[in-house]
């Protein structure tokens, strides 16, 4: 059995140093993937203690802050939780799925031009040059519209900064569309550290 540490003595440029280096890789793969699925289960059980466990078991006690022995203070914070598709996910979506999550970002996105949020909005563009163009510089999308150069737009908006402007929307009597931005409300406990 190989061990991805291990310093086999295998001549190189064998076929067996070459299986070798096969074998370490895909065992490496292997330890990869466990990994990826060891943190998001992790990941998973930590949100279920911070978002639930915690919060009900400080309501079932009757307190919303506490001083813990070592000094660090735990308290529930209220949030709101919002999202829009990507244009990665919308790309990664079944073919039935597409067209809905496409109209949900035009739509998230035509509602925070309309309410000066533009600011925002993150734009990228991506341009197909042939060879010998590397010197076309300037306004991209101009340039771009003026040659006839095909070019992919694409916005995007950061889902922490999104929740925090919806946030502040809503408690200024602001009406948000949720079926658009996917809100949802929810508890976190946090634990401040304390002073040394």
């Amino acid at each position: 059995m190989i061990n991805i540490d291990d310093d086999v003595d295998v001549p190189s440029g064998s076929v067996e140093s070459v299986v070798n280096a096969v074998e370490r890789m895909r065992l490496l793969e292997e330890v990869i993937n466990k990994t990826e699925d060891f943190l998001k289960e992790t990941k998973a059980k930590y949100n279920n203690i911070a978002m639930v466990e915690i919060p009900d078991l400080m309501d079932s006690v009757g307190v919303k802050k506490l001083t813990l022995s070592n000094g660090d203070d735990l308290k529930i914070e209220e949030l709101l939780l919002s999202s829009i598709p990507s244009k990665s996910k919308i790309e990664e979506a079944e073919d039935d799925e597409k067209p809905q999550l496409e109209q949900r970002l035009h739509d998230a996105i035509k509602w925070l031009r309309e309410h000066n949020a533009e600011s925002l909005i993150k734009n990228k563009i991506q341009i197909e040059f042939s060879k010998g163009q590397d010197n076309i510089v300037g306004d991209i999308v101009g340039t771009c519209q003026e040659l006839g150069l095909p070019y992919k737009r694409e916005e995007s908006i950061h889902p922490k900064t999104l929740s925090k402007y919806l946030k502040e929307q809503l408690e200024a009597g602001v009406s948000v569309p949720n079926d658009t931005f996917a809100i949802q409300y929810c508890r976190k406990a946090v634990v401040k550290k304390a002073k040394k």
